[in-house]
């Protein structure tokens, strides 16, 4: 037996919200977009959204080899 889906479920969906673009563009022509004040403000800003004492970021190439 078939099941139709009548709609689709998607995994994941960026949420790109006014502002997000021109903060991007800081970031990179900052000279400190690694451990600069952005990365802080970003750290301490999502620890309150996530309910979090202490939150971390990383680059994404962590563990590769």
């Amino acid at each position: 037996m078939l099941i139709q889906v009548k709609q689709v479920i998607h995994q994941a969906r960026p949420l790109f919200l006014q502002g997000m673009g021109e903060a991007v563009f800081d970031a990179l022509r900052s000279d400190k977009f690694l451990y600069g004040e952005n990365v802080i403000k970003f750290e301490e800003e999502f620890a309150n959204f996530a309910s979090a004492k202490y939150v971390a970021t990383g680059s994404g190439s962590e563990g590769k080899a």
